[in-house]
């Protein structure tokens, strides 16, 4: 992944991206999951029949995937380890839905602990908790305080850049009344 990134989004932005990165992912573990499944109930299939019923769902699924990698590349939202649970997380569910409505199959007490399991697990490592709880800093990202002063820095220099511009229209304007 490129973390060479430093693209500054509003929050409004940041909104927008995640929740298409996340609607990405969702489309594409949806359909490439329920591909994967889809023919389990045909008893009958040679190997290149079930690759040509399978193989638009896997095609669709990368489609949307490649797209929410792109955006998650581009912004930095979440690493590579969160990414992976983050898949997990959604692929589970679909596949307890998959095993219910399609396969006709029942949904365990331990397959859904799983799936709260898996969440916590998404959530503890997407927030750091214990690392925050712990007081040790990642090292492969930026602190918060870093970000903002960044953040700051890049401000104050468009700032700067802005009165520059303002007093050299000024100039320019007093200079063409005299």
């Amino acid at each position: 992944m490129n973390n060479n990134n430093n693209v500054i989004l509003t929050d409004k932005e940041k909104y927008f991206y995640t929740s298409i990165y996340i609607i990405c992912f969702i489309i594409s573990q949806i359909i490439s999951t329920f591909g994967s499944l889809f023919t389990l109930p045909y008893k009958n299939l040679t190997i290149w029949e079930a690759y040509k019923m399978v193989i638009p769902y896997g095609m669709v699924g990368c489609f949307f995937a490649t797209t929410g990698l792109y955006i998650i590349d581009k912004y930095n939202f979440i690493k590579p380890t969160s990414l992976g649970l983050f898949i997990s997380l959604i692929q589970l569910p679909t596949l307890l839905i998959i095993n219910k409505y399609y396969l006709k199959q029942d949904v365990t007490y331990s397959q859904i602990f799983a799936l709260i399991l898996m969440t916590l697990s998404f959530y503890l490592a997407t927030n750091k908790f214990f690392s925050k709880l712990l007081g040790i800093q990642d090292e492969n990202s930026d602190s918060d305080s870093d970000s903002d002063s960044k953040n700051k820095d890049k401000k104050d220099n468009k700032e700067k850049i802005d009165r520059e511009k303002n007093q050299l229209l000024e100039d320019d304007f007093i200079l063409n009344i005299e």
